[in-house]
């Protein structure tokens, strides 16, 4: 924006350079998370559960131009999933790197949040951290199901309502 111009209440927070300590504690946050958990599901040899089979179902019935009948899932995750597929990725490599990459994107969406709430860089990041790297939140992030994906786009919509546009009319949509 050229000087005396008038900008709208969300264009500053969105031009406002990081600090740099918040971009290192970003890039821990997402390397150790992401690190952890593709480590952990190259590991894996359980098979997989019956839900990711029909996740997988949907991902290619998309890429055949369609929607399953009386399918109840959302086909966000899905699509992720068919978008990988269509490059050549193994549908159950995809699955994982989907949830993988969520997860990862999760860890820097609480800290930008955390941040947006004035809460200090360094306790919020090891609170990230020590939930990025706990067994069960790492098993979850795993597993080639919606739940982390799910929770990341949860995380997206709230990070927008209350940051890019803060409004209760934004917020309600």
């Amino acid at each position: 924006l050229l000087r005396g111009q008038s900008r709208p209440r969300w264009v500053p927070t969105l031009l406002e350079p990081p600090h740099f300590r918040d971009l290192v504690l970003l890039l821990v946050l997402f390397s150790v998370t992401v690190g952890i958990r593709s480590w952990l599901a190259a590991q894996r040899t359980v098979a997989e559960p019956g839900d990711t089979f029909n996740f997988l179902f949907i991902a290619q019935a998309l890429l055949q131009g369609r929607l399953p009948q009386r399918e109840n899932r959302l086909p966000g995750y899905p699509a992720v999933v068919a978008a990988l597929w269509a490059l050549g990725v193994d549908p159950l490599v995809a699955a994982t790197v989907v949830s993988v990459a969520a997860s990862g994107g999760t860890a820097i969406l609480l800290y930008l949040l955390g941040r947006r709430f004035r809460l200090h860089p360094f306790p919020l990041a090891l609170f990230i951290l020590l939930y990025g790297i706990s067994p069960l939140a790492s098993v979850n992030g795993i597993r080639p199901l919606a739940d982390s994906f799910f929770l990341f786009t949860v995380l997206l919509a709230v990070y927008c309502a209350t940051v890019v546009r803060p409004t209760w009319r934004f917020a309600l949509g």
